[in-house]
């Protein structure tokens, strides 16, 4: 969900053994095994998302909405080979349908670009949005530069740090083992205008500070992700605003093989 609101993206690939889990997943063809791309997958996540906003002078809110991602083919853009990933939300607020665009190579798996229903063309990121990176160990990390827009769209640079290559994890879908855990958190400053009780023109500085956690279940991909976002007062730590999202894998569909009977999950 890194970025976009629930974006979040979704992971992939073929099956590994519990020896490679064991000494690390290693490189290439490993991250597709957490971050499937294979077309046909389709998952369904039920989201839920808590806003606290009074301290900006808005409305606080609670909303839960299904979100479903499936997997399109492969197809060339500007010269690289994309994932495109459909996104669909039922219920709650926001845009209904998006695609977004990952590649996958030996060494990451990013996000590179998204469609919305009404733009012509894809946008690209100003910068890759990086879901995994290989080595799959235990304690690897990498930069994350996201964003955070509770009040107004800020850069975020998270340091995602591979926090276990063997969690096992419930969910409405099911119970997981063998997930990859990553931590993602980072914190910037910035300054906002016009809060409640300043006088018109009145500059505050804030701390912003984002975390998010994503599980990856091997041959499923993401089955959870909580992203969180607090936005404080500098001077005195007072807190403004603050969102937690939770989403869970409620359900999911593996592509079918070919000369297999169809299944259902």
């Amino acid at each position: 969900m890194r970025g976009n609101t629930a974006g979040a993206g979704v992971l992939a690939g073929w099956a590994l053994g519990l020896v490679l889990l064991a000494a690390g997943v290693g490189w290439g063809a490993d991250l597709e095994t957490y971050f499937p791309v294979k077309e046909g997958f389709r998952w369904e996540y039920q989201v839920l998302k808590t806003e606290d906003l009074k301290g900006l002078g808005d409305e606080s809110f609670n909303e839960d909405f299904v979100y479903i991602v499936t997997n399109f083919a492969p197809r060339p853009l500007k010269e690289r080979q994309v994932f495109p990933k459909k996104g669909e939300f039922a219920g709650g607020s926001g845009e209904k349908t998006t695609i977004s665009f990952f590649v996958v190579d030996k060494e990451s798996v990013y996000e590179w670009a998204e469609q919305g229903a009404k733009d012509p063309e894809p946008k690209f990121y100003e910068f890759p949005l990086y879901y995994l990176k290989a080595p799959l160990t235990a304690g690897a990390a990498w930069e994350v530069r996201t964003y955070a827009d509770l009040d107004e769209t800020v850069k975020v640079t998270q340091t995602a740090v591979i926090d276990s290559i063997s969690d096992t994890i419930t969910v409405p879908a099911g119970n997981f083992a063998g997930c990859i855990k990553v931590r993602a958190a980072g914190t910037t400053t910035t300054t906002l205008t016009d809060l409640p009780g300043t006088d018109k023109g009145t500059e505050t500085e804030a701390v912003v500070s984002t975390e998010e956690l994503s599980w990856f279940a091997p041959n499923v991909g993401l089955v959870r992700n909580i992203a969180k976002e607090a936005w404080k007062r500098k001077a005195d730590g007072a807190v403004l605003a603050t969102r937690e999202m939770v989403m869970n894998l409620k359900s999911y569909k593996k592509p079918e093989a070919a000369g297999e009977p169809k299944k259902g999950n």
